[in-house]
């Protein structure tokens, strides 16, 4: 019970009260005047209450009582009509909302009035409802800014049939070979079978995919020309109807070679595995291997061998990037390390590895090279990355790279630390990686995940300054029309000004930010409004770099599974916070016979004291 207050306009109030004075004290005066003074004090406490009682009925008090809570539904596309029939059960008072999206089909419920309604719509009913049920395939991320103080219970659609998971290359060399990776739901009851497709393949493999399961799929392929090209993944049912089709979107072109110098105390697995990935890429490797006190093993991939021993200035002026550990780092000559400290300066680029942290603070002490980076210790030998929106788990050391303001970070974790990063010195790079190792993400079957985190690798650390643009996107390879497209230019150019063409034709420009920290970055968003193959450059350098906007309609199924693992990620972030619950009161008014009886009362019973003075 809360306190008492009158539902009369406050306006009104003093009116009432000030009649009420004046009317108590007529009775008083008229009851004092009477010339029998026999019971006059149960009179003029009669007379009290018959005032009183007018003046609640003026006044009406009322008290607050907690407003009953409500649990509301809100159905999205694909929701499932069993578990909403479950909660009417379970709820009586259960309100039903529709998102805006839904089919106009899927609006109506027997016996249950629905309303259409649009997140933000919610918003009114916070204080009332105990729980809000979301159903079906949930809400996109930025649906969700309104509802953080909701208590969200999750029924999501668990049954998305397609191709749920893709990973393939946007870019790729001619002769290179492209690996297509995925997973493919089959909640049907029929057998599945994929395909890829495109004019010039001859492999017809086929997957047969299971019903009632989740099959991952890999195919391979060898562009053995450069263009821009569209392949298809095809799944069919066995009777041979296509049931769907999406596009896989590649842009095939001659690759830039580096010469890569690995200089390591020991083989291992990791170099193995290295070597063979920078060979695949048609690189020039140079590998020396500390046997023992001056003696090396050398191996040589794509180029030809040669006799060499220490690292000479000339030998260095050929290497772009060098990979080294920080104990073979140690045990060069003093006169090769000062050749290597002159190299950088004239656009050498070097990564160093480590076992720990303790080997980079020792180096770090002991060389100016590393004096601008900080290490922070950790006890985790392992951590979490995401290319293009694929979540990979890496083995690394006891340490992460502290953010400096001249330290650029090319690699951080899904919780912001840097993995791998490097200083600008001169006109070269020093660079260093705490990844342990990288060749368990090769046996786990994901070899375009090993290729693009060392593509990602050794883009930032190229020897060669940036003489032409390269245009990227994080969002890459899924764009879409009518969708905000983030966009980032690396360039020299002091303002650039890009331009968006489509089929040799401008059809739009867009303005860029420079970023603080690394000055040849510039970002900026743009909208393509339609689907097919557009080329990204600036009015300065007419290079243009192809970009493929998908259809709306394509890859559904991957769309919807990566906007479910969204929603779900913000809910557990939601729910880890403390809700505090604000409760809402209404005003519930005193009934007024009760001041009625009391006025009855009063004036039958000075009517009985008038008679008993008779």
């Amino acid at each position: 019970m809360q306190p008492i207050h009158f539902l009369t306009p406050l306006s009104q109030q003093p009116f009432i009260v000030v009649a009420y004075v004046v009317f108590l004290g007529v009775l008083l005066f008229l009851e004092i005047r009477k010339a029998s003074k026999r019971f006059l004090w149960v009179r003029l406490f009669l007379v009290c209450l018959v005032a009183f009682a007018l003046l609640l009925l003026g006044l009406q008090p009322a008290y607050q009582q907690e407003k009953e809570r409500v649990p509301i539904a809100l159905l999205t596309p694909n929701f499932d009509k069993n578990q909403l029939a479950q909660l009417k059960s379970k709820y009586e008072n259960l309100q039903i909302f529709n998102h805006h999206t839904l089919r106009s089909q899927d609006t109506t419920h027997q016996h249950q009035k629905v309303k259409v309604a649009h997140p933000t719509q919610l918003l009114p009913y916070e204080s009332t409802t105990d729980t809000l049920f979301i159903l079906g395939n949930g809400l996109a991320i930025h649906e969700c800014q309104n509802l953080e103080k909701f208590n969200i219970h999750l029924l999501l659609n668990e049954t998305i049939t397609g191709i749920t998971d893709i990973e393939y290359p946007t870019h790729i060399s001619v002769n290179s070979p492209i690996s297509i990776s995925g997973q493919y739901s089959n909640y049907s009851e029929q057998v599945h079978h994929l395909s890829l497709e495109q004019s010039g393949i001859n492999d017809k493999k086929t997957i047969a995919l299971p019903p009632q399961k989740q099959t991952n799929f890999t195919f391979t392929y060898t562009p053995p020309q450069a263009g821009n090209f569209v392949y298809h993944l095809i799944v069919k049912d066995s009777l041979q109807k296509i049931l769907q089709k999406e596009p896989l979107a590649i842009e095939v072109k001659k690759s830039d070679l580096l010469k890569v110098l690995l200089l390591q105390n020991a083989p291992n697995f990791e170099q193995k595995y290295l070597k063979n990935w920078l060979a695949s890429e048609k690189h020039k490797v140079y590998i020396r291997n500390s046997i023992s006190k001056e003696k090396y093993q050398y191996d040589f991939l794509n180029t030809k061998r040669f006799n060499w021993s220490n690292l000479t200035s000339t030998f260095l002026e050929q290497i772009d990037l060098l990979l080294v550990d920080v104990s073979s780092f140690q045990k060069l000559s003093s006169t090769e390390k000062k050749r290597l400290s002159n190299a950088i300066q004239e656009g050498l680029s070097i990564l160093f590895f480590a076992k720990n942290i303790d080997e980079l603070n020792a180096l770090k002490s002991q060389k100016k090279l590393l004096k601008d980076f900080r290490f922070q210790r950790h006890k985790k030998d392992q951590t979490d990355i995401r290319l293009n929106a694929t979540k990979t788990t890496l083995n690394t050391i006891d340490a992460s790279i502290r953010n400096r303001s001249n330290i650029t970070p090319i690699l951080q974790d899904i919780y912001g630390q840097n993995l791998v990063a490097f200083d600008r010195q001169g006109l070269g790079k020093v660079g260093v990686s705490t990844i342990k190792e990288t060749y368990p993400i090769i046996l786990q079957g994901k070899q375009q995940t090993h290729t693009q985190l060392w593509t990602k690798i050794l883009q930032d650390f190229a020897q060669e300054s940036i003489q032409q643009n390269q245009w990227n996107s994080p969002q890459t390879p899924l764009i879409f029309p009518n969708e905000p497209t983030a966009l980032q230019l690396y360039t020299n150019e002091v303002i650039p000004l890009p331009e968006v063409y489509r089929q040799d034709s401008l059809v739009g420009d867009f303005p860029l930010a420079q970023d603080l920290y690394l000055p040849e970055k510039w970002s900026g968003l743009y909208w393509f409004d339609t689907v097919g193959w557009y080329e990204l450059s600036t009015q300065e350098n007419l290079d243009e770099q192809p970009f493929y906007v998908f259809a709306p309609t394509d890859w559904q199924a991957l769309r919807l599974t990566q906007q479910i693992e969204q929603f779900q990620d913000w809910h557990k972030k939601q729910k880890a916070q403390s809700i505090a619950t604000v409760p809402s009161f209404k005003s519930v008014l005193i009934p007024l016979y009760w001041w009625y009886l009391l006025l009855l009362v009063s004036l039958g019973l000075l009517w009985l004291v008038g008679k008993l003075e008779e």
